[in-house]
């Protein structure tokens, strides 16, 4: 038998998005800014909207990295929160079943005394 197309299949290795993510626009703009501004030969006009808009990009960058950590915050007190209710919950299974620590097994014997 002849090997099988892998159209449509999975695609391994890592996968590079086709645009930048917003946070790198958001901090290369300056330095674009920058660079246009010494290759071109802008007007006054142009000069102070770049400004507006590479003060825009900070003010959205600052608002991302706040978001980020609110995000942070959030997932730590999920994983305190989610850790406090398996043991909660497995406390109970025990309490429920009576389980109250393991003791030896008596040789040969399939099942542990109570």
């Amino acid at each position: 038998m002849g090997s099988k197309s892998k159209a449509g299949g999975r695609i391994s290795g890592r996968v590079v998005p086709l645009t930048p993510s917003k946070n790198t626009m958001l901090t290369q703009f300056s330095d674009t800014a920058r660079r246009l501004a010494t290759c071109l030969d802008l007007s006054d006009a142009e000069r102070v909207a770049l400004k507006i808009i590479e003060e825009r990009c900070r003010r959205e960058l600052e608002k991302l990295k706040r978001a980020d950590e609110q995000i942070r915050e959030r997932v730590k007190l999920w994983d305190e929160h989610y850790a406090r209710k398996r043991t909660e919950r497995i406390e109970l299974a025990h309490r429920k079943s009576g389980f109250t620590n393991w003791t030896p097994r008596a040789p040969g014997s399939a099942f542990k005394p109570k």
